[in-house]
């Protein structure tokens, strides 16, 4: 019998997640800067980054992040944060034994309201969020999941310094001042966008490790999870 894709399109994005956060946590320079960003106490637990994964749609996600942060430890259960917008666009049959697969996402993480756009790049991007966004798309290099061509993975980044005049964040988001975003998601945040993020998926090469991907995915938000009882 013939096995057949039966992994979603978040699971895969939720598993690249959980490698990015093994690999970074074996980087000790990384570690090292990162108690240079001041909320470093709240992005890691016993010196060690934890890294989580939000699917679903803008609505979905601020209830989520809002729910977590009620709790004690909400804002270490948020931040770092993959947000990964829905709706994700599939193409099957432009290449055959490939799926094309268009994602919105989003590296967020915390700032203070007054920090000046100087100041966002040299603490949080620098230390934190730039990092993460380098060994993401090195694990996605190095999974031999998708077909990458040499001119890279096709996609728009923005780094969105939330500060002063409104800004569009995503297009699930919209245009959004600081405040718009704390009313949203309970703080003040700021971001790398990445946008028409395109994926093309070997299928052959997913089908064997589908389950080792589900399995990491989990892994990725067991915590969370455990604190909303899902």
């Amino acid at each position: 019998m013939i096995k057949q894709i039966n992994i979603s399109s978040i699971e895969i994005i939720g598993a690249m997640v959980y490698r990015t956060m093994l690999k970074l946590n074996e980087n000790q320079e990384f570690l090292d800067n990162l108690v240079k960003y001041k909320f470093s106490d709240i992005v890691t637990s016993n010196g060690k980054l934890h890294l989580w994964h939000f699917p679903g749609t803008m609505e979905e996600i601020a209830a989520t992040m809002q729910y977590l942060g009620q709790h004690q430890k909400g804002q270490s259960l948020k931040f770092p944060a993959f947000l990964n917008f829905q709706q994700i666009y599939e193409n099957l049959g432009k290449v055959p034994g490939q799926t094309e697969i268009k994602y919105s996402l989003a590296i967020a993480s915390l700032v203070d309201d007054d920090w000046t756009t100087e100041q966002r790049d040299e603490n949080l991007f620098r230390y934190l969020l730039q990092p993460i966004y380098n060994e993401f798309m090195r694990q996605l290099g190095i999974s031999r999941l998708f077909a990458i061509p040499p001119s890279g993975i096709k996609h728009t980044r923005i780094r969105v310094f939330n500060k002063g005049a409104a800004i569009k964040v995503s297009s699930r988001i919209g245009e959004s001042t600081p405040e718009v975003i704390k009313a949203l998601y309970g703080d003040y945040m700021d971001f790398i966008q990445l946008s028409n993020f395109t994926l093309n998926l070997l299928d052959n090469s997913c089908i064997p490790v589908q389950d080792l991907l589900r399995e990491q995915n989990q892994l990725v938000t067991k915590e969370i999870k455990n604190i909303l009882q899902l």
